[in-house]
């Protein structure tokens, strides 16, 4: 009879412990919206440069590997799957490349793109945003602009054509 009891409390708490934890979630939702999170608006240039020194070899390969395919679109979102290229299809990432391509995800590179004029290595977000994307670009039609949809900032690095990039879908629509 006594574990009853105890189960029976236990079972009227549960609600409220549901209830609660809903409570919490929606608080941080609120807070992620709203921008109530302080966050970094700079990634540190210091750490831009060293890591593209540091992986300078690999995006090179890399982005020559993406150019000299004939599709206009490209876009390597895991290392060990195949690629999405032009409009929906997929293929298979060249094993001779593969290796780089794993590197550069191992050390916390997102996305892989080509589209338009550049190669695009997303390799920074910020905590609690959606929005912002950051990484590093190689344009490889002389072209000024890193072709990525919502740039607000965009800085040469020392190889030519070479550049570091930020899109924010939120500021760019004010801004432009």
């Amino acid at each position: 009879m006594e574990k009853k009891s105890k189960i029976k409390r236990l079972v009227k708490f549960i609600p409220l412990i549901a209830v609660s934890y809903a409570l919490l979630i929606l608080f941080m939702l609120f807070c992620v919206m709203t921008d109530l999170v302080p966050q970094s608006k700079n990634i540190d240039k210091a750490d831009v440069n060293a890591t593209f020194e540091e992986d300078y070899e690999d995006l090179l390969k890399v982005a020559e590997y993406l150019i000299a395919l004939e599709d206009e679109t490209v876009w390597i979102r895991k290392p060990n799957k195949p690629m999405s290229v032009g409009y929906g299809d997929e293929r298979e990432i060249d094993p001779e490349i593969k290796g780089e391509i794993r590197g550069l995800f191992r050390r916390g590179y997102i996305y892989i793109t080509k589209r338009g004029s550049s190669v695009v290595f997303e390799r920074w977000k910020r905590p609690f945003s959606a929005e912002f994307r950051a990484g590093i670009a190689y344009n490889f039609r002389d072209t000024d602009w890193v072709d990525v949809e919502f740039r607000i900032n965009q800085q040469e690095l020392d190889v030519e054509n070479w550049y570091y990039y930020e899109e924010d879908y939120n500021e760019y629509r004010f801004t432009h």
